[in-house]
């Protein structure tokens, strides 16, 4: 899997005539991991739409920012269809139209220009006239880390706000069972999710919160994960040197010590939250760290 982003294509790329040699079988949809985070995101249907020349219907659908450029479907279709490159230009299209993967609130943007130092595709940076960030949708890779950094809460991103992303912690503790700890596992969509989802099923009292990037993940996010019943919080994500976004594992590795300091002085034992970084599929990690967590959790008993 490459960790190249995807470029916006040459002035000669015509999306039609790339997309015509497609027979519809798709695996493209199938291979992405884009796809598997959100359903209304799906490869096959873009290539689809663009041979019949609709493009304007995946151009004004706000999930087609969740393509971070794998290349998956383009190394995997059978026939060579080029279905990143036919992604990419609908998003130029998108981008034309007003459909951007974020929005920044310029009343409440102060330039403060943590969002830029976030960025690990140098998509967005602070226009020096207006003291306003300013995004270019041809970097964005929707990760979600500049979100986070927002002292002031300006950005919000076409996909998974905070709200969504609350709404999906509440109903994931609601489904776990009564009686061992309730832990919930923020795993990262491209290594953290496949291997903890294979671990789960041994694993009844883990509810996955599958996340784009464990950059994108707030600090709230924990808080309120604790404050709604929650016995103990852990981030799945990719190891060191091999984050699909250069360095936001290290980002969510940095900010769950802050975390747990925050944590203690909230009178709840900062043992209630760990963070793993381990290859993509590696499920006997998760099985592990999900035994021993338990187990450690079992211990503290119910929070304070």
């Amino acid at each position: 899997m490459s960790a190249e982003p995807s470029q916006v294509p040459d002035a000669d790329v015509n999306v039609r005539e790339e997309s015509l040699p497609c027979y519809q079988c798709g695996i493209c949809s199938g291979s992405c991991p884009a796809a598997r985070l959100e359903s209304t995101f799906n490869p096959r249907r873009m290539v689809v739409n663009s041979n019949l020349g609709k493009t304007k219907i995946p151009a004004n659908n706000k999930s087609i920012w969740l393509c971070a450029g794998c290349f998956c479907c383009s190394h995997n279709c059978p026939n060579d269809v080029k279905v990143a490159e036919i992604v990419a230009e609908l998003r130029v299209e998108a981008a034309e139209v007003g459909n951007l993967p974020l929005v920044i609130d310029e009343k409440k943007c102060i330039g403060c220009a943590n969002c830029e130092y976030a960025c690990p595709e140098d998509a967005i940076k602070v226009d020096p006239g207006t003291m306003v960030s300013k995004v270019d949708p041809s970097l964005c890779r929707s990760c979600g880390t500049c979100a986070v950094e927002c002292p002031v809460f300006a950005i919000s991103y076409a996909n998974f706000d905070d709200s969504q992303y609350e709404n999906m912690i509440m109903k994931t503790l609601e489904g776990l069972p009564e009686g061992d700890p309730k832990i919930i596992a923020f795993t990262c969509n491209w290594c953290g999710h496949t291997g903890a989802e294979s671990s789960m099923a041994p694993h009844p009292n883990v509810g996955a919160v599958n996340m784009l990037c464990t950059g994108r993940i707030d600090p709230l996010f924990i808080y309120k994960a604790f404050r709604a019943g929650a016995d103990g919080v852990l981030i799945a994500g990719c190891a060191p040197g091999r984050c699909f976004y250069k360095w936001n594992n290290k980002k969510a590795e940095s900010r769950t010590k802050r975390i747990k300091r925050n944590l203690e002085e909230l009178g709840i034992e900062p043992e209630r939250m760990r963070i793993d970084l381990v290859e993509v599929n590696n499920g006997a990690v998760f099985s592990d760290s999900f035994d021993s967590f338990t187990e450690e959790l079992k211990k503290l008993g119910g929070k304070k």
